[in-house]
């Protein structure tokens, strides 16, 4: 058992047990759960990986996580952060539930009822325009942030590549020093490295694909090769299937407008690319205020028509 002393509290975890070993090996952390000892609530315990204890660089980009003053509704809230002669460590408020990644696997949304499906559709929207409103870029959205609580409330977790929405309070960034991104989900501006291009469409970008996934079940692309699925998410439009409103796919197709660039765009000159990058995220649309709007409009249609059944079956 290992005790971590921060400012708020003292705070306790074992990393010998298995069982509250949420992410044993990651990328860049070990997550635990662990317990609060003045009230005894658990936390989640973030570890920089040992492996990475000794690049400043990885370091600053984990204390940069830090939040302590944030305080939004459905955000999870980082509590403390702790640095010991080795190690540093975030503590963060822990909710109880699913990632919306195992939610959907196991059919939860499927068994909801259709004004049910609308409405959880729309807070997820919300949450994430919440955000936004409150001038921060997610950055990585995707089903494994979002927590589906036991009474289906809704709660968007790990902020680490969040970042402000006004560039000028952006810190300055190496372009050798790429952010991190996730396959299948991150829009064209991040995987191809134009930090300063980041803005409230990225995340529209993200929540399109999340969306495309949440009425189908399924991706929109189907590579195990990374270096395909890579070129595939850069270039090729997402398709339609059967399962999804024609409606509501072209929202979702709006969401995640790309340039149709001739070839790889790795192939291309820094300025061809951005070009590329910045006509595709001038489709999209502007934020997710528009989008709720889009969708709002588009399911009170359905209901008039009383074919919200249908709707979510995709006719």
């Amino acid at each position: 058992m290992i005790r971590l002393q921060g400012d708020r509290s003292t705070y306790l975890f074992d990393p010998a047990n298995t069982r509250t070993c949420l992410r044993p090996n990651g990328r860049f952390s070990i997550i635990y759960l662990g317990k609060d000892e003045k009230d005894g609530a658990t936390v989640i315990v973030k570890q920089l990986h040992p492996r990475l204890r000794r690049q400043l660089r990885e370091r600053r980009r984990f204390m940069k996580e830090f939040h302590p003053f944030w305080d939004m509704q459905g955000i999870t809230r980082t509590l403390d952060m702790i640095i010991t002669d080795e190690d540093l460590y975030l503590i963060r408020e822990y909710r109880e539930g699913l990632d919306l990644q195992s939610w959907i696997e196991q059919g939860h949304f499927d068994k909801l009822r259709s004004a049910a499906k609308r409405d959880f559709v729309l807070n997820l929207l919300e949450l994430v325009a919440g955000l936004h409103r409150n001038g921060q870029l997610h950055g990585d959205i995707k089903p494994s942030n979002f927590i589906i609580g036991p009474s289906g409330e809704v709660s968007l977790i790990d902020l680490g590549l969040a970042m402000p929405l006004d560039k000028r309070e952006r810190p300055s960034r190496d372009a050798s020093d790429p952010l991190p991104f996730s396959m299948l989900y991150s829009p064209p501006e991040l995987m191809l490295n134009f930090p300063d291009l980041l803005d409230e469409r990225s995340d529209v970008f993200s929540m399109g694909i999340v969306l495309y996934q949440l009425m189908s079940g399924e991706m929109p692309w189907d590579e195990k090769n990374p270096a395909v699925l890579m070129n595939l998410q850069l270039v090729y439009p997402i398709a339609r299937r059967s399962v999804i409103n024609r409606g509501l796919f072209s929202i979702i197709e709006k969401m995640t407008a790309r340039y149709a660039f001739p070839v790889p765009p790795l192939t291309l000159p820094e300025d061809e690319q951005r070009e590329g990058i910045q006509t595709g995220m001038e489709k999209r649309f502007a934020n997710l205020e528009e989008v709720k709007k889009e969708l709002d409009t588009l399911l009170n249609f359905q209901w008039k028509k009383r074919k919200w059944l249908a709707f979510f079956l995709g006719k």
